[in-house]
């Protein structure tokens, strides 16, 4: 497995809340893809060695 995906309905807040938390994501990893979902990915340092993926679409 390389990475977990996890669903949120707003990308910004998710961040913001996950950054209150003490999160730390992996440098220029946010972004938006060629289908439209937006997505940043949280640091392994901060998940205890797992890769999560924080994403959201834009039809949503």
């Amino acid at each position: 497995m390389h990475h977990i995906a996890c669903r949120v309905e707003d990308l910004v807040k998710a961040i913001l809340e996950a950054s209150e938390k003490g999160m730390r994501f992996l440098g220029d990893t946010r972004r938006t893809n060629a289908c439209g979902r937006k997505l940043i990915y949280l640091n392994p340092v901060s998940t205890a060695g797992t890769l999560i993926e924080l994403c959201s679409y834009s039809n949503e």
